[in-house]
This record gives structure tokens, sequence and C-alpha cells, in this order.
């Protein structure tokens, strides 16, 4: 039996794949291109298999891009059959922040 989930970003993590895009298309062009691809790839990923990825805790989730130092953080909502995407982030940056709200 497979289940057919419906994906939502909220806005900061919107806000985080934005920027990263505009990052990556000012260091080089086209390069921004390929991120966003590359994290619209894995969010088809992860909807095809959301329960595959890592979990953080009983809550969160967090897939790696496979190109890009990037961490895709979602968490799932079975009821509702959705998944949100909670924070798109550089791994560099301190675990504790990637998913607050």
């Amino acid at each position: 039996m497979s289940s057919i989930f419906s994906v939502k970003i909220n806005e900061k993590a919107l806000h985080e794949l934005e920027a990263s895009v505009k990052w990556y298309e000012e260091e080089l062009p086209g390069l921004g291109e390929r991120f966003f691809v590359a994290v619209r790839e894995k969010i088809r990923l992860i909807v095809k298999g959301p329960y595959l990825y890592k979990s953080l805790n009983e809550k969160y989730r967090q897939a790696v891009l496979a190109d890009f130092p990037f961490v895709i953080v979602y968490w799932i909502n079975e009821q509702q059959q959705i998944i949100i995407i909670s924070a798109i982030f550089h791994t560099s940056r301190r675990p504790n922040k990637r998913i607050r709200k």
C-alpha cells in the first residue's frame, strides 16, 4: 500500500531556498538553477519515500542533497497526508537552528 503525500514548504524554508539559489547564481551563472533542480529532485524523492530518510527526533527527518552541502528538514502529517518542509539549510549551520519555526 503506498500513500500519496502533498508537500508544503513553510515560509522560512522558502526564504532559505530563494536566498541560496540567489547566492549560487551570483557565484556562477547557472549554478543557482542547478541547486534549485537538486532541491526539487530531493523533495520529489522525499514524497516517494518519506520514511526512508534519517529521523532527527520523534517529529523531524532530514534528507541530505548529494551535490550541494545542504539538508532538507521535514515532518510528516500522516492524517492530512502532507509533508511539511521546515528548513533548507547549509550543513555548516548549527544543528539546533535547523528546525526552529
